[in-house]
């Protein structure tokens, strides 16, 4: 921080830079979604909320970040790109984050428990969080990220006690863009190279990790330099302990520990790295390296098996050389352990599967950066356009953290930004996204951001932003027009339908652009009841990519959804099994789990007996919450014709899923399904959410499931009455309702 410091600092409080200013915080629903209660704390980048998320019905912590000064939205986008990369047990979860009437704001996982100082007292009573807590911060740094203000108001205890870091606002790495040197930070906690402006780096952290075992240890506020920090010779802990706190307060970064790691061990924690592997047996089966990875039997993720194969791949199951492989990957932070299980996610996995194969084509340096960027794209455009997404992917990131220079670094970032939206899956827009803001890319944060908005449903927010991401490449260009086609859509049809038909000419210049462009259309004829036209858009748009079999999935899983609607279910079964085969190939789980779902309902819709599945819907939740209450409807609605117990059960857990989304529709259809499976539902509720049904044919078999009298024009979409709709035939709902 530039400016005087006086003999009045508060020696607790963040120093922030001059001309900062803690925001007024206005009344109202904040984006629409967030009703903004009490205040929880302040600090030096904001202030924290209490608010009601009333879109998921869920309590979370909403900050409000201050007044944006130059400096200020440094600290934001550093804050904002360590919570996009830290998706990690122990670090605070970013829920959402955007902008409302000028005013930023983070919205983040409530945290009820309070500083880890609540904890002070006898050594047995902060034993397990003090590791846990060392667990996290090694897993941060072998992100690339240093805290530089971890101090007990940013340590806060969960439910259960445990502790979770916040507050990465003045985080640096070489994964957050650097600050330059400042006196940033809080100054009871500053280690003496912070005070000088100077770089900081992971011992850093660890002299302020080691004045919070000092408080916790002696019970009392860590004090200035001097011999009273001596205390911790007294306190009642262990004496590896009270040398290793000595140790992590020295003036001299040399003196301190090298690692959390060292750390952990002195507090009699297990090795973070390697700990709860087994030993293994020489060569090393790949079951067992699979039962290590944190995934249920079934899965749409294929995890376990996929990261056994590439933990073997190259070692002839040598188990030195599997040990060694492993370690590499937690050092750098692509995985990490989680209860005794390895956690890893696809897009750490296509990284640490093809890094080996774009670090060689970076290394053939003596290259310019610009030389290298041109081999990488070139070679990871071959393998999209071959069918393998994540080798694509996995190549572009591996390269990006080589290159210096700012062009080549652009390119990269942008095909990945493609990719990512050709793919749609979460985890690959989340690091496009880290990527996009730690280079303070602002149009392609804005464009993939509104992506993740356009998936929740929150299309005013997604509107707004897309209007804003320019200026913009074609190819991303492409991708704006399409999602703010789907966003004008929910919002103003007319809009929307005058927004794909300004850009139909320029989508035209290019096949892919065009499919794109006939997928658009498709939905909005779709939202507009016009069924068979919009499959005819979905299975030309198809026809284009025929060969683009990353895209072709999303446009045969919209064709297998149309034609349910179009009362061809073996038309949509046919459709759906390619798009799950593909998904499946592929490795793209949304599409595969999608498309299993449609296949499902189409058999069910054709009249095919087949036995629920409750294990695909476990699976389903862990794709999303929509795809867990679309494979719950489904299967409670098999169960129910075979008269199978399950079906209230599944109705019922279907129907949690569909209020967790706030989609009352399918809440409700999935709620009279419970009531006719024989679940004890309030009636008296459940009339009032059927109600409140707006999809004609949805709530004609609501109705009817719930012994409701039928209300209203009647209509119905399928031609034959006889034939199903999500649960009922025209007919059964005659005969229900009579």
């Amino acid at each position: 921080m530039s400016g005087d410091r006086t003999a009045t600092w508060d020696p607790d409080a963040t120093l922030q830079p001059e001309g900062s200013a803690v925001p007024e915080v206005e009344a109202g629903l904040l984006a629409g979604r967030y009703e903004v209660g009490e205040l929880l704390g302040r600090g030096g980048s904001g202030q924290v909320h209490l608010a009601h998320d009333a879109l998921l019905d869920r309590s979370v912590a909403v900050k409000f970040v201050r007044a944006m000064s130059a400096s200020d939205r440094t600290q934001l986008r550093r804050e904002l790109t360590a919570l996009r990369l830290l998706d990690l047990p122990g670090v605070v979860r970013l829920l959402d984050e955007g902008e409302d009437r000028g005013q930023p704001f983070l919205v983040m996982d409530v945290l009820s428990g309070g500083p880890i100082s609540e904890l002070a007292g006898p050594w047995e009573r902060w034993a397990e969080a003090a590791r846990t807590l060392t667990e996290t911060l090694a897993r941060v740094h072998h992100a690339g990220v240093v805290h530089r203000d971890l101090k007990p108001g940013n340590i806060l205890l969960d439910d259960a006690g445990r502790p979770v870091i916040t507050d990465f606002g003045l985080a640096q790495g070489r994964s957050v863009e650097a600050s330059g040197g400042t006196h940033e930070g809080t100054p009871r906690y500053m280690p003496p190279e912070q005070w000088a402006g100077l770089p900081c780096d992971e011992r850093s952290d660890l002299y302020a990790l080691g004045a919070v075992l000092w408080e916790l240890a002696v019970g009392d506020r860590f004090p200035p330099p001097g011999d009273e920090r001596d205390r911790i010779r007294d306190a009642d802990v262990p004496e590896p302990l009270r040398r290793m706190v000595a140790r992590l307060v020295e003036a001299d970064p040399a003196l301190r520990p090298a690692s959390a790691e060292e750390v952990l061990e002195a507090l009699g924690g297990r090795d973070v790295v390697l700990g709860p592997l087994p030993p293994l047996p020489d060569p090393v089966p790949p079951a067992l390296l699979a039962a290590l990875v944190d995934e249920p039997a079934t899965t749409f993720l294929h995890l376990a098996e996929d990261t056994a194969d590439v933990l073997l791949s190259g070692t002839d199951g040598s188990p030195a050389a599997v040990r060694e492989r492993l370690a590499s990957w937690i050092r750098s932070g692509r995985c990490h352990w989680a209860d005794g299980k390895l956690r890893i996610d696809r897009a750490a996995l296509a990284v640490l599967r093809w890094e080996p194969e774009a670090l060689a084509l970076a290394a053939l340096r003596d290259r310019a950066d610009d030389e290298v960027a041109d081999a990488v794209l070139r070679a990871s455009d071959a393998a999209w356009d071959a069918g393998a997404p994540e080798r694509a992917l996995g190549m572009l990131e591996a390269v990006l953290p080589s290159l210096t220079d700012a062009d080549a670094v652009r390119a990269l970032r942008h095909r990945l930004a493609d990719r990512a939206l050709g793919l749609q899956d979460a985890t690959a827009l989340r690091r496009a996204s880290w990527r996009a803001q730690r280079d303070g890319d602002e149009p392609l944060l804005a464009l993939l951001t509104a992506a993740r908005l356009c998936a929740e449903h929150q299309m005013r927010r997604a509107a707004d932003l897309l209007r804003r991401a320019t200026p913009l490449p074609d190819p991303l260009e492409a991708w704006r027009i399409g999602l703010l086609a789907q966003a004008l859509r929910r919002l103003d049809p007319a809009a929307g339908a005058a927004h794909l038909a300004a850009h139909e000419a320029w989508c035209s210049t290019d096949p892919l652009w065009h499919a794109r462009w006939l997928g658009c259309r498709g939905m909005a004829r779709y939202g507009e009841g016009r069924y068979a036209d919009a499959l005819a858009d979905h299975v030309s748009a198809a026809d284009l990519l025929h060969d683009h079999p990353v895209e072709r999935m999303a446009s045969l899983n919209n064709g297998a959804a149309t034609a349910l609607e179009t009362g061809e279910p073996s038309r949509a079964e046919a459709l759906g099994t390619e798009a799950s085969e593909l998904g499946r190939r592929l490795r793209h789980a949304v599409t595969e789990c999608g498309a299993t779902n449609l296949v499902r309902s189409a058999r069910y819709r054709a009249g095919t007996r087949d036995t629920p599945r409750p294990d695909l819907v476990d699976a389903a939740a862990r794709v999303s919450r929509i795809h867990e209450a679309q494979h719950a409807l489904t299967e409670a609605a098999v169960a129910w014709r075979a008269n199978d117990p399950r079906a209230s059960e599944l109705a019922l857990r279907s129907a949690s899923a569909w209020a967790r989304l706030g989609h009352v529709d399918g809440e409700a259809l999935a709620m009279a399904l419970a009531a006719a499976s024989g679940a004890d539902v309030d009636q008296e509720a459940l009339v009032a959410l059927v109600r409140r049904v707006t999809d004609p044919t949805l709530a004609l078999q609501a109705r009817a499931l719930a012994g409701m009298p039928r209300e209203g024009p009647e209509v119905w979409h399928l031609r034959d009455p006889d034939a199903r709709a999500d649960v009922l035939s025209l007919s059964e709902c005659y005969s229900y309702g009579s």
